[in-house]
């Protein structure tokens, strides 16, 4: 068992010690494309005061979807939506450099940089396990 193994099973020890975390960890799929349909509806769409404050929920939900899919080593889903917050993170990038003010969202682009290293060593980690290589090897 590797050092990424070993922290996921960490992390599903706490998840799983815990009553409310233990009702939604069967809902990492629901939770993760739940929060990005949101977020993404949130870019084209303006509701105002209640829009940030969805954007704030949706955010913590996206990571908390997130870290479920990584404590049951669901790693393909990871993957997944890792890609998928990445390109949320440059869309909000992009419209920032296409909008009114013309400024660069670095934390967006820093976020965008991160997202997208973490998904590629995750889809890595992946195709080497499916490929058949045992988890020392990797």
């Amino acid at each position: 068992m590797n050092n990424y193994q070993k922290a996921g099973t960490i992390v599903l020890s706490f998840f799983a010690e815990n009553p409310f975390f233990r009702l939604l960890l069967p809902f990492d799929n629901f939770i993760i494309y739940l929060c990005l349909g949101v977020q993404y509806l949130l870019f084209f769409f303006n509701f105002g005061r209640f829009g940030s404050f969805l954007s704030a929920l949706t955010f913590y939900g996206l990571i908390l979807g997130l870290l479920f899919t990584f404590a049951k080593q669901h790693n393909k889903l990871l993957s997944i939506g890792l890609f998928l917050f990445a390109a949320n993170a440059l869309i909000s990038v992009i419209r920032n450099l296409t909008g009114y003010y013309w400024f660069i969202y670095w934390t967006g682009l820093f976020r965008f940089a991160i997202l997208l290293f973490l998904a590629i060593k995750t889809y890595q980690y992946q195709a080497k396990l499916s490929t058949g290589q045992t988890a020392k090897n990797i």
